[in-house]
């Protein structure tokens, strides 16, 4: 978003933030009006996938190079009438492919990633072109509907003939391409389109007065999730308490609690019956409201409360333990590599004077990753021979997930693994 001739221009990423938080679209216009400074947002994660998703572009055009086509790369250029004017003498002359071209339409401005032509006629001769974005993901998501639609729109008007497909190029080995008709989004784009064009027509106060900075996926992305956190703790937001979900802050609103401290202090029983969800749940979050109310001017640790002990539930499921037991955890990095990479594997054992004894394997390459998993497979088979009884013990779905994955990509240890699922050690 930026501000030029008194006008706000727009872009498809602006369209996609739109769609994920229309708070941060009031950020975004108060910034770009100068009436508000942008966060430093230092997110070194964030930036490795910037590097991979810039990487698998140039790998996706270094292929395209390789097939014979002609690429025209307008990387270099930073002025945006520049970009623009090389970008539609690149499609009037038929290059196969435009890298990082731009388009325009009015106050929407965009930067797709490849532009590819197409045998299909249009204003420039027996050929047209149709967008195309390499995107990390391996679904596509409605934000890059979105802005695939919005570039779509621009490239149709720049010649002169509406592009009938685009297409999102995933890192998936199998189908790396995935080819959408733009007609089949195109009224959803539209609506969307309008709804930010209209929004962004409005003084920011009232933008910001309608939609309150709620806690939503992309706050894990957004520059402004510091300064939304810092409001909603100034307002002691329901958002605080620990596991309450969107509908049942909506709900005790309804019913007059607006505040981490209203939902604390609240009678019981409940003074109503919730339209959604049950009561036990509304008590749940009455009670770890008032825990974390209470808890508040005391010195750490924060208060808590056991809860009572009851046959066949909780950790009375678990199996009685035997010396053969161990502890497993695995620590995985999915940016490392196309798929991820579990870099560290972790076993500990209890010795028989009752000593913790800990192993581990690390994982640097394939090779690594692969030995890592065979040592740990063999070290629980053979407790498993020593102590029938014995189990795996691990941290939620994740470490048997990855042991199937890592099964199934180097073809090993698949005997031993079907044994242990089938045993129920995990």
């Amino acid at each position: 978003m930026r501000h030029r001739d008194g006008t706000l221009t727009l872009s498809a990423t602006d369209l996609a933030n739109f769609l994920a938080c229309r708070h941060r679209t009031a950020m975004e216009m108060e910034f770009a009006t100068g009436l508000r400074e942008k966060p430093k947002y230092d997110d070194p994660l964030l930036e490795l996938l910037f590097q991979r998703g810039d990487d698998h572009e140039k790998a996706y055009v270094a292929s395209i190079v390789a097939s014979g086509r002609s690429v025209v790369d307008l990387s270099h250029i930073g002025a945006r009438e520049q970009l623009l004017t090389a970008t539609l003498a690149a499609m009037r002359r038929g290059v196969d492919v435009i890298v990082q071209g731009a388009l325009a339409n009015g106050q929407w401005y965009g930067k797709p990633d490849l532009l590819q032509r197409v045998p299909h006629p249009s204003a420039l001769g027996d050929w047209s072109y149709e967008v195309a974005d390499t995107k990390l993901a391996r679904e596509t998501r409605v934000g890059a509907v979105l802005q695939l639609g919005l570039y779509s729109e621009m490239l149709g008007i720049a010649q002169g003939s509406a592009p009938v497909n685009f297409h999102v190029v995933t890192p998936d080995p199998d189908q790396p391409v995935h080819t959408f008709r733009v007609d089949d989004y195109a009224a959803y784009f539209r609506l969307v389109r309008d709804q930010l064009a209209q929004m962004v027509t409005r003084e920011t106060a009232s933008i910001i007065a309608e939609h309150y900075p709620e806690p939503v996926e992309h706050c894990q992305i957004c520059p402004w999730s510091g300064p939304c956190m810092h409001t909603r703790r100034k307002d002691d937001h329901l958002s605080l308490v620990a596991g309450i979900t969107r509908n049942q802050r909506r709900e005790l609103v309804a019913h007059g609690a607006h505040t981490l401290a209203d939902l604390g202090r609240m009678v019981l029983p409940l003074p109503f019956k919730p339209d959604r969800g049950s009561v036990e749940s509304f008590i749940r979050v009455r009670e770890q409201a008032r825990l974390q109310l209470d808890s508040r001017d005391n010195p750490p640790p924060p208060k808590f409360e056991t809860r009572d002990i009851v046959a066949e539930q909780g950790l009375c499921r678990l199996p009685e333990p035997t010396p053969g037991d161990l502890f497993l955890d695995l620590e995985g990095d999915n940016m490392a590599i196309e798929g991820g990479r579990e870099y560290l594997f972790g076993l500990v054992s209890i010795g028989a004077d009752g000593t913790p004894a800990y192993r581990s394997w690390w994982a640097y390459d394939d090779k690594g990753e692969q030995e890592g998993f065979e040592q740990v497979m063999d070290v629980i088979a053979e407790s498993m021979a020593k102590h029938p009884g014995m189990h795996v013990y691990h941290y939620a779905p994740y470490e048997v997930t990855a042991f199937k994955r890592l099964m199934g990509h180097y073809a090993t240890r698949e005997d031993e693994l079907d044994a242990m699922l089938r045993g129920g050690r995990f």
